[in-house]
This record gives C-alpha cells, structure tokens and sequence, in this order.
C-alpha cells in the first residue's frame, strides 16, 4: 500500500468493502449508502480531490455513480488506514478504446505530440469513468479536459501549442490542469495569460499565485515526467 504521501489529488484509490464505513467521517444521504456501498462492492475506485491540512490522515473522495444510477458525484472522507489499493490515473492508451470514434484522430495526436517531449499522457474524468465502468458516462457534449505534469519549461509550451492545435484543427473542446513540481495545479487556459495571479489548486489547499512565480519554478531543461488527460 502507498504511503499517505502519495495519495494526491487524481490518484485512484478502492475501499476495503468491509471497513470503509468504519473510517467513515462525514454525512452520507441514507439513500445514497447503498449506491455506494454497491460501487466499492464491484471493485471500482474513488478519486482522491483533496487532503485536509489539520487532518493528514482523512482523504477527501469523489465517487461519479454511473449515469444509470442518476449520475450523481458523491462526496466522502475517510481515513486513509480503509484504503486498500491506489493507482495513478490511467493512461490515455489504456483508455483509448473507450474513446468515441471522433476523437480517436485529436487523442491520438496528443499522444504522439506529448511522446515528442517526454510525456507520457494519462487520463481521468468521464473517459476514465466509462472505461473502468463499461458504463457510458460521455454525451456529445462532454470536453476533453487534460492534466500534465510539467517539470520544464519547454514541455509547457509545446503541450500549450498542441492543445490549441488540437482544438483548432479538431474542434475538440480540452480543459483541465498543468501540474507543477510542487504540486501546484493550473487550469491550462489560464496559463495562455501574459501576467497576473492565477488560481492554484493542491492538495490540501487552493490559493492565488502570479503566473510568473509559476513559471519561474520551470528550469528550461528537465527531467521528462509523466503527464495525464482527464475527460470530462
């Protein structure tokens, strides 16, 4: 099992069915339970969103119950001693096919141009979803939403002028996140502004920093780092 450290936002991580009520610490809708309970029972994950800083040992949770199910996003906190197994998010060539026949071509092209520089894409969201589930979680109007961990400053702007490529040339909508060697985690979109403070997420807290303290901690060369795509 992964040490507390490890379980960062995005990372996938299954329930002991027999004792995730008893690390149970906030309010579940009674109608819900079962819902949950069925979930963890089929050997499905949640998806860690957050750490509580005053509270090192509880994990912030997210479980997007299948839409058959009235696609509800259900909210939990549990201490961390109930979790049994934890993974990354899966990677985008694992996911693939899961993926619509439209958006083979953009996917593709993401993977190839990212392989270019190092990274190795992953994904999470509606496409992670559908592919763990076998259940259909994207419509035609979900977006492609990545998240890359950049660790130089030559990765960000090549994976900057893919996706605007990307969406340019294939009209597939992309959001999502760039992370940073500290952990912090940037909506994409933002990082296209000249200057200003931008919103930063992590895992214990969310802050404004200026873009440029931000890419002051990008050296030009740098170690290659995985990176990860989440559809939403």
């Amino acid at each position: 099992m992964k040490d507390s450290d490890d379980l960062s936002r995005h990372v996938l991580v299954w329930l002991d069915p027999r004792r995730w009520r008893v690390g149970l610490r906030s309010g579940i809708n009674p109608e819900t339970l079962p819902l949950i309970e069925e979930w963890i029972g089929q050997d499905l994950p949640a998806v860690v969103r957050m750490r509580r800083e005053d509270s090192p040992s509880l994990l912030h949770l997210g479980i997007p119950l299948s839409p058959d199910k009235g696609r509800m996003r259900v909210s939990l906190e549990v201490c961390r001693d109930t979790v049994v197994k934890a993974s990354p998010p899966l990677s985008l060539s694992q996911v693939m096919p899961s993926a619509p026949p439209r958006w083979q071509e953009p996917l593709h092209r993401i993977i190839m141009s990212s392989s270019a520089v190092g990274l190795m894409p992953g994904v999470y969201g509606s496409l992670a979803w559908q592919h763990l589930t076998g259940k259909t979680y994207l419509s035609a109007q979900s977006d492609v939403d990545l998240l890359f961990h950049v660790r130089n400053a030559r990765q960000l702007d090549h994976v900057l002028r893919t996706l605007q490529e990307v969406e340019s040339r294939y009209g597939l909508k992309a959001d999502g996140e760039f992370i940073f060697a500290d952990g912090g985690a940037v909506a994409w979109r933002e990082m296209l502004q000249s200057g200003g403070k931008v919103l930063v997420k992590s895992d214990r807290s969310v802050s404004l920093r200026p873009v440029a303290d931000l890419l002051g901690t990008l050296p030009e060369k740098g170690e290659a780092c995985r990176c990860q795509l989440t559809m939403e």
